[in-house]
């Protein structure tokens, strides 16, 4: 009886450990998503600014209080949030905001030099 309970012990700390370790990926993919999010909006660049600062203010104070398997997790989770939110789709056009107007476009005929 004492050995089945020891395996079950082992094999439910090594469930805890895999579900911790998904967490800590998908906080860090939410501070990722967070971060983008808010540095993406029209802010000024101090509050972008302090952003960035307290982001990796947070990664510095996870490297110095925690084991390198959060610190991997974490970095792992705000990398796939970058690759995710934070490039341009391909199809997306960029349009300038309504306060500006796009610059004319003269139309002139470009004379290649061979």
């Amino acid at each position: 009886m004492g050995q089945a309970y020891e395996v079950i012990s082992q094999v439910l700390n090594i469930f805890g450990v895999l579900i911790r370790f998904v967490g800590v990926i998908l906080f860090g993919l939410a501070i990722g998503w967070l971060t983008l999010t808010a540095f993406k909006r029209e802010t000024t660049w101090h509050y972008q600014a302090v952003l960035l600062i307290v982001f990796f203010g947070f990664f510095a104070a996870v490297f110095w209080n925690s084991n390198p398997g959060v610190l991997g997790g974490l970095t792992l989770g705000t990398g796939l949030a970058i690759l995710l939110w934070g490039m341009r789709r391909a199809n997306e056009k960029v349009v300038p905001p309504p306060a500006e107007e796009p610059p004319a476009v003269e139309d002139k005929r470009i004379r290649k030099v061979a």
